[in-house]
């Protein structure tokens, strides 16, 4: 049994309300759709939690899966499975379901929460996050929201990949390179959890990795929980008349010297070496700059301790962020411009421009599934990110940034629609976030007219870095 308190149980006990009069109380909202792959660990690790001198609720907010998520929260007796109608999204998902808890709360005589934890499905919290996510709203009371340390769900290994021309050879022919994973006999498990080997500089896996001799490349090999790790390559010199003298290093060691024959194809393995394994992050807070360019600070850096102060930051990533109750109502929750991504970004400007603070927290420590609900670079991210651009560069940029964001999504959208062969629905993301924003023009103008008589033109660039 999963080791927290249901406030609506507790709520039946005279004794245990006694017992936690004096503790904070605290919701956890996890957004739920289609995530069985993720439940299991998610909660798992949340029974390692120090909950002493807390009274804690973790609710699964469900936009209306259709896979196997509620016979899995049914294993976990003390957690709230809370049903939506539909698929919500992320933000106004979240707000249907704060506001459906506080119904229950209310019918059922139960106390409202001091804080609201928004916690990604995809995640794998350490036992020490939620009281070091915590600590700083409980001691200052100007701070607003808080956020963790989010890092890649795997490890990485730092690859080296050299190619040397043989006498005979042009440099300024490619040579072509693939790559699969595997633990043993079975399956690589991160590739499960959309896990996947990230290009640094020299080569583009997703195009079949054609980079040219006498050249060097890095990518990061994904192992999971420093497993022993056995990497395929697959290299090709097809188009080269005198081949190639390929070079794989990691962790400052050689693994293997491999000359690849002209105009043949060559698989090799190699054993990624135990111990090689580093941790990356992929959030320590967010940043806002000038020209409302947001992103995640130290995203696929090593790392090495470079983010471990207790810092305020432009913005909280919503994959975990802690917020006040009494703020997260005060400001109307989650905008509804978003259907996903962005919102965490406004959320926390919307609070900064309250008064209150955002605030990292690097001891509160998340395993983090990066794009665990929408693959990089997949039509829906990259709708779905446009469109959420748009909306929120209308509430908050300048006039000529707006429209001229405007006037690249539609140069965007021209030269897909110019080299599409297929369908609008499948090939042009950023023509169908247009029309979609299209369809949100009174919105639009309206948010164009609250940037004006909010003065946003003369308070936002004090938010940003």
């Amino acid at each position: 049994m999963l080791p927290v308190r249901d406030i609506a149980q507790s709520a039946s006990s005279q004794q245990s309300q006694k017992m936690t009069a004096a503790a904070i109380i605290i919701e956890i909202f996890i957004l739920n759709y289609n995530g069985a792959p993720f439940l299991v660990e998610c909660l798992n690790s949340l029974q390692a939690l120090d909950l002493s001198e807390m009274n804690v609720c973790i609710v699964v907010a469900d936009n209306a899966s259709t896979d196997s998520s509620a016979g899995i929260v049914a294993e976990y007796p003390g957690v709230v499975w809370l049903p939506l109608e539909r698929n919500w999204g992320f933000s106004q998902g979240n707000n249907v379901a704060v506001a459906k808890r506080t119904l229950q709360r209310k019918q059922q005589g139960v106390a409202d929460p001091d804080y609201l934890i928004f916690l990604n499905n995809d995640v794998e919290v350490d036992a020490g996050w939620l009281k070091a996510l915590l600590a700083p709203l409980r001691e200052s009371e100007i701070i607003g929201l808080v956020g963790a340390k989010a890092v890649f769900y795997d490890s990485f290994v730092r690859m080296q990949i050299s190619t040397k021309a043989l006498p005979g050879s042009l440099s300024s022919i490619p040579i072509n390179l693939r790559i699969r994973l595997a633990i043993g006999d079975s399956s690589y498990p991160a590739i499960l959890k959309n896990g996947r080997i990230k290009c640094v500089d020299g080569i583009s896996l997703d195009q079949a990795g054609g980079w040219c001799l006498d050249s060097e490349a890095s990518c990061l090999i994904p192992v999971y929980h420093d497993s022993q790790t056995e990497v395929t390559f697959i290299l090709s010199a097809e188009h080269s008349e005198a081949g190639a003298l390929v070079s794989f290093e990691a962790a400052g060691e050689v693994l293997m010297n491999v000359k690849v024959e002209a105009r043949k194809q060559r698989e090799v393995s190699l054993q990624i070496p135990k111990g090689a394994a580093r941790t990356f992050i992929q959030n320590a807070g967010s940043f806002v700059r000038r020209g409302l360019i947001v992103g995640d600070r130290g995203f696929m850096e090593e790392d090495c301790g470079q983010f471990e102060k207790v810092e305020d930051v432009a913005a909280i990533c919503g994959a975990s962020l802690a917020i006040r109750a009494a703020l997260f109502k005060r400001l109307g929750g989650f905008s509804k411009d978003y259907f996903a991504y962005y919102e965490d970004i406004d959320l926390s400007l919307r609070a900064r421009l309250a008064g209150y603070r955002c605030v990292y927290a690097p001891s509160a420590i998340l395993r983090h599934v990066h794009a665990g609900s929408g693959v990089d670079g997949s039509f829906y991210f990259n709708q779905t990110v446009a469109q959420s651009r748009t909306m929120f560069l209308s509430r908050y940029a300048s006039s000529a940034h707006f429209w001229g964001r405007c006037f690249k999504e539609l140069l965007l959208s021209i030269q897909e629609l110019i080299s599409s062969k297929k369908e609008l629905a499948k090939s042009c993301p950023h023509s169908c976030a247009l029309l979609n924003s299209m369809g949100k023009s009174p919105q639009i103008l309206k948010n164009r007219v609250l940037y004006w008589a909010k003065f946003y033109f003369w308070r936002i660039p004090k938010l940003v870095e």
